[in-house]
């Protein structure tokens, strides 16, 4: 199945990046279930819509039709993004939960910075603007910088010893932020420091209203100077989805199941059919349908037109039980409510972006949140998946 997957590019780490992907997944996912206590993280009522979701994706494999390789690929590292955070975050303390997952972003950050910064100048290619990084390529590192920077400010909260670290990363990821001239990543980042500021004030400063205006505008000129007449609509992803829902709309099966996943855009496989060396091939898919991008730019666009309309109630379902978390911890004070605001902020990002079932590492860090986030219970003693010997009767059990 990997064979499918092409060479690393700014979107994807190639065969053996995907490869490395799946066996520390699955290894965190196996280590955490073999553990002998566990604490409980949802509810049956929010369990049972990301087991029906994650139950129709791989249902849907059946309908993927010449892309089954790809598919496959795709929808294990999907599920196994959200599987791994959910098994890690049951076998640990709810003391330690805050602390855990800022570490977990600020990792994300230094690697972030690494590879945006350091492997450029060490490989002689200069620092340049949409740099790729390990949890997104090009515009699609914007939720998972998002949620960096909100660990970042979190950690400055729980560490006041080492607030010139924790400041210090955030000042990293606002950077990484700005060299993405990702619109989404900017809009972003702007609403999460508003926010913080406001937090930690009773009454929000009169200056941060006019300083805010002036941020908006240099960021608006900024991004008009880099994509000109594409800063308001990208002509390429308006017919890109125009055909996506042209093909959807074909008749009433697509329309309830989805075309099937990977028919319409195989993301992995960047494109077949064009020889090497083809910069079209970089961007562009000859469809059964028409010339497309090789990915939909939008989560619930992909959602609807590969997995039909099922697809996309269950996974308004899911995006249900995020919100009840995020706004659980919000009500709460919790000191991950910046946290919270972060993984809301990440849902109208799907519009434009499709990190939750392409882009996986900035799926591990959102789903990571989520868990962390809204969380209750404590620890559970449960019986040992291996044969163990009861001292007191000293029998197998």
């Amino acid at each position: 199945m990997l064979c499918a997957v092409p060479p690393a590019t700014n979107v994807g780490p190639g065969q053996v990046g995907y490869l490395l992907a799946l066996i520390v997944l699955v290894g965190v996912l196996a280590w955490a279930l073999l553990e002998d206590t566990h604490r409980s993280l949802l509810s049956r009522r929010q369990t049972v819509p990301l087991v029906l979701f994650g139950g129709w994706l791989a249902v849907s494999l059946l309908r993927s039709g010449p892309w089954w390789e790809t598919a496959t690929v795709a929808t294990l590292l999907a599920v196994l993004a959200a599987a791994a955070p959910w098994s890690l975050a049951r076998v640990q303390a709810r003391e330690s939960t805050a602390e855990r997952v800022t570490l977990v972003m600020a990792a994300s950050v230094l690697g972030s910075a690494v590879a945006a910064w350091i492997v450029p100048l060490v490989l002689g290619e200069g620092l340049h603007w949409r740099q790729a990084l390990p949890i997104g390529g090009a515009s699609n590192s914007a939720v998972g910088l998002t949620l960096a920077l909100a660990g970042t400010l979190t950690g400055e909260r729980l560490h006041p010893d080492r607030t010139w670290l924790w400041r210090g990363l955030s000042v990293v990821t606002g950077l990484l932020v700005v060299q993405s001239l990702s619109r989404a990543a900017w809009f972003l980042a702007l609403v999460l420091v508003v926010v913080a500021l406001a937090a930690r004030r009773r009454h929000i400063p009169g200056w941060l209203g006019p300083v805010a205006g002036l941020l908006v505008v240099a960021v608006v000129g900024l991004l008009a100077r880099q994509r000109g007449v594409d800063l308001i609509i990208d002509r390429k992803r308006w017919d890109n989805a125009n055909t996506g829902l042209e093909a959807w709309s074909d008749s009433w099966v697509s329309v309830i199941v989805g075309l099937g996943p990977s028919r319409m855009w195989p993301w992995l496989g960047l494109e077949r059919g064009h020889p090497v060396g083809d910069d079209r091939a970089a961007f562009y898919h000859d469809s059964p349908w028409g010339t497309v991008l090789h990915h939909a730019h939008s989560t619930y666009l992909e959602v609807l037109v590969e997995y039909g309309l099922v697809g996309l109630l269950l996974f308004i379902a899911v995006l249900a039980v995020v919100m009840s978390r995020c706004v659980r911890e919000i009500r709460q004070r919790g000191v991950l409510s910046l946290l919270a605001v972060a993984v809301l902020l990440a849902l109208p990002a799907m519009l434009v972006e499709l990190y939750l079932l392409r882009g996986f590492p900035s799926a591990v860090l959102f789903w990571t949140a989520v868990f962390a986030v809204g969380g209750g219970g404590g620890f559970e003693a449960r019986p040992s998946a291996r044969w163990h010997v009861r001292r007191n009767r000293g029998r197998l059990i």
